[in-house]
């Protein structure tokens, strides 16, 4: 069974979620200049009002740039 596409979830404390391709596997099946990782730290919703200027999310997301296709998303955060 190919399990490439199934979302994998730990529930921790500081939770982790990913799903597709993690970024060394994209290297292997694409060069290096058809992908682009991107990474960004964010505060949930949910925590907004409070008084924490600090991002407690983090997310990376890695596209084919020929396609413009989603290869894997990596989440880690409450």
């Amino acid at each position: 069974m190919d399990y490439t596409n199934v979302v994998t979830c730990i529930f921790t404390p500081l939770e982790y979620g990913c799903v597709g391709m993690h970024e060394t596997e994209a290297l292997e099946k694409y060069d290096e200049d058809s992908i682009d990782v991107f990474h960004t730290s964010f505060k949930p919703l949910e925590w907004n009002f409070l008084d924490s200027k600090k991002a407690d999310c983090y997310i990376k997301v890695i596209v084919h740039l020929k396609t413009d296709k989603v290869l894997g998303i990596h989440y880690l955060g409450p």
